[in-house]
């Protein structure tokens, strides 16, 4: 029995572990754009404070976008064939669109 449990919960901590998505840090004058680029479905994008003018699009993607600051502002964000749920949180947008 001893085996066992010395194997299992290892493998179940580290089952779990590699269960999460990435995170990935956008700094100001960096593009949302890229880090989408960048990204793996699951992972998720973390904005500071600040004004970013661009159109990010996340193509087949499920994603978590979030600002550290109440002061973020993105021109528009569209989500084209989410394989699932995502996330936004904590910014201000102009325009928001989602296609399936």
């Amino acid at each position: 029995m001893k085996p066992f449990i010395l194997t299992f919960f290892p493998s179940l901590i580290i089952g779990t572990t590699l269960a999460h998505g990435g995170v990935i840090m956008v700094n100001n004058g960096q593009s949302i754009q890229n880090a989408v680029n960048a990204a793996n479905s699951g992972d998720e994008i973390l904005l500071p404070g600040g004004v970013f003018a661009e159109d990010v699009v996340v193509n087949g993607k499920k994603l978590s976008l979030r600002s550290f600051a109440n002061t973020t502002e993105v021109r528009s964000i569209s989500f084209i064939n989410a394989p699932g749920s995502s996330t936004i949180q904590n910014l201000q947008l102009d325009d928001l669109n989602a296609t399936n």
